[in-house]
């Protein structure tokens, strides 16, 4: 389920974890951030049937040491924009959002 709760973000649920998370609107690009997108990373290719994930299963696909993790699918010419988010920061960003309205 996906839910626009503003012109500036994105409610979506996260494929590996199922948890909501919202992605910020990219005003050059005109959509969402494209950071949680596998398929940006990797050239279209999919992880494990995941597609789009929070930043924490961004992060955790990168660190496992499998033949289909992030780290290996991951395109050359992202690789230092990857690892420059990873390290500066970005990725620990927490996504989540609580939606309990009780």
């Amino acid at each position: 389920m996906n839910l626009v709760t503003s012109s500036k973000e994105k409610i979506e649920t996260c494929d590996k974890c199922q948890e909501k998370f919202s992605r910020k609107w990219n005003k050059i690009i005109r959509k969402p951030s494209q950071i949680n997108d596998l398929h940006y990373w990797t050239g279209g290719k999919e992880i494990n049937g995941y597609r789009i994930v929070c930043r924490d299963c961004l992060k955790k696909l990168y660190k496992e040491e499998t033949p289909d993790s992030l780290f290996f699918l991951l395109l050359k010419a992202k690789k230092p924009t990857f690892q420059n988010y990873l390290m500066s920061g970005i990725l620990d960003k927490n996504d989540k959002v609580n939606l309990d309205l009780s």
